[in-house]
């Protein structure tokens, strides 16, 4: 029997850990990885004479390491190369979901995009071209409701598919702009000579780090001098655009993902507002935003001590009655250390 490693990645609240449990069932477990809290879910399915080892990654908004679960992520893909990436994209909010499929394009991980949600995206009046979408991004796409399993065996047909054709498959290139590329071509270049162990298909990736001055990579490359020539071109970056050279590579990115939303995304969000959206409305509006907010808070103070001060009584009667029960039970004036870590420790 054949065994492959497929990783789950994408955003926070994308349904990626709904989707691991439907696709692992009951044939999971669960730790910790090594030397952080961050939490791990591993879980096998067995079909066709295949047995897949799927891992649920922390939910991640990128692979910049800002945080642990990013840390995680990243470190996992990087290091453990597993043998599929399965992105999992909230389909009702496709353009922010999108940032870190670039990210995992960037990686050269073979891939296969979930489209989770796709029923909430068609409620708001969204329709996703898939087909055009999948070849922009050289990875099958899969509409999917994970909730109730609906594009379940669509996905795992795809995932199989892809794993039979050993990842391969077109890789197209996110476009950052004539600023960008030929920086990174340049970065690409020298990494094939100084670090040849690092594989060509992350060469990119790295290369991009290492404008977005990523401390991890920035420490990892510095040793074969590339630190300097990295630094010296995001300085020109940072000179010939405002801001940093990192928010130059994300608003590039954003760009790209922008662009291509409106090539894919048919129709617009329908205008009706749920109860949410009304209360934000009126409770968040910018005149009468704070004098709401004021009155409130003053609503609260005013509650916790009119309504909190007689339950407050009660309760110090209450306390004062059981300490005194507590206390007859040894002669008065005694010192005993139990009467007192009863009465004055664990009743006080």
């Amino acid at each position: 029997m054949q065994t492959f490693t497929v990783a789950l990645a994408g955003n926070p609240n994308s349904g990626k850990t709904t989707l691991f449990n439907r696709l692992t069932g009951a044939h999971q477990k669960v730790g910790n990885y090594p030397g952080v809290t961050v939490e791990w879910k591993e879980g096998v399915r067995r079909l066709q004479g295949t047995e897949l080892h799927f891992v649920d990654l922390p939910g991640t908004y990128s692979l910049t390491a800002y945080s642990e679960e990013e840390l995680v992520a990243r470190n996992y893909l990087l290091g453990d190369q597993p043998d599929l990436v399965v992105n999992v994209v909230d389909a009702s909010n496709l353009e922010r979901n999108l940032y870190l499929t670039t990210d995992l394009m960037e990686l050269g991980l073979p891939m296969v995009v979930v489209l989770n949600m796709s029923d909430v995206a068609e409620s708001s009046g969204l329709e996703i071209d898939t087909v055009a979408l999948a070849n922009r991004l050289g990875a099958p796409v899969i509409p999917a409701v994970g909730s109730r399993g609906v594009g379940l065996d669509a996905l795992l047909a795809s995932v199989l598919d892809v794993l039979g054709r050993n990842g391969d498959q077109p890789r197209p290139q996110v476009d950052l702009g004539q600023e960008i590329e030929p920086r990174i071509d340049e970065l690409v270049r020298e990494m094939a000579e100084r670090v040849p162990q690092i594989p060509s298909r992350q060469r990119r990736w790295h290369a991009i780090k290492l404008l977005e001055r990523d401390e991890k990579v920035v420490g990892e490359l510095g040793r074969h001098d590339l630190a300097d020539q990295a630094e010296r071109l995001a300085g020109e970056l940072d000179e010939e655009e405002p801001g940093t050279s990192d928010v130059t590579v994300s608003r590039h990115r954003y760009a790209y993902i922008g662009h291509l939303c409106r090539q894919v995304v048919r129709g617009t969000a329908r205008p009706g507002r749920d109860l949410t959206d009304r209360l934000d409305a009126v409770a968040m509006h910018q005149v009468w935003g704070v004098p709401i907010f004021l009155a409130l808070m003053f609503v609260v103070f005013n509650l916790t001590f009119t309504l909190g001060d007689p339950l407050m009584g009660f309760m110090e009667t209450g306390i004062a009655a059981l300490s005194s029960g507590v206390s007859a039970l040894w002669p008065e004036g005694s010192t005993s250390p139990l009467r007192s870590l009863l009465v004055d420790g664990v009743i006080a």
